[in-house]
């Protein structure tokens, strides 16, 4: 196994257990730990970015060029999960 591989696998683990664990405390209401959830899910996708350009150093790759259409569709996209995410408690109401 290359180094850039191994590094890169603890990395990710690193940053899924932080995301998972901030979903849950965020998402599990008997926990009463919204606000520390959403920033540890944030601590994860921070780590997630960060073995991204990690691996990508340790490979010799060229740094990622973020284009415009790259920032309008990762933008078009949050605003989907939002909307998303405020609709459903809307319908759940409706029933």
């Amino acid at each position: 196994m290359k180094k850039s591989s191994f590094v890169t696998l603890i990395l990710g683990v690193i940053s899924c257990l932080f995301f998972a664990m901030g979903m849950c405390m965020a998402m599990i209401p008997e926990w009463n730990a919204f606000r520390p959830g959403v920033i540890v899910g944030c601590v994860g996708i921070v780590f997630a970015l960060l073995t991204v350009f990690v691996w990508r150093k340790m490979e010799h790759k060229q740094p990622i060029k973020i284009s415009r259409k790259a920032v309008v569709t990762a933008i078009v996209g949050m605003v989907g999960i939002i909307i998303l995410l405020c609709l459903i408690p809307l319908c759940k109401g409706l029933k």
